[in-house]
């Protein structure tokens, strides 16, 4: 019960700092804060065997929008 009480405090803690933050970038007034965190769950890092590396999957517009809003680089 500590530990779920624990994980959900933090969790309500990154909320607001992400509501915070949506609210001095304007994303808020086009997008809720589940339809970023939706569109975020989809960017996705495949990993290859050997020289290859990994890659990012394609990065849609409004993932650019976000980062770019959160003051985060794309990954390469």
């Amino acid at each position: 019960m500590d530990g779920q009480l624990f994980v959900q405090f933090i969790a309500s803690i990154l909320m607001s700092a992400l509501r915070k933050k949506t609210r001095t970038s304007n994303l808020i007034e086009k997008h809720t804060i589940r339809e970023l965190l939706g569109e975020m769950a989809t960017l996705t890092k495949i990993k290859y065997a050997g020289k290859y590396g990994h890659t990012l999957t394609e990065v849609t517009n409004l993932q650019r929008h976000i980062l770019t809003s959160f003051s985060l680089d794309l990954p390469t």
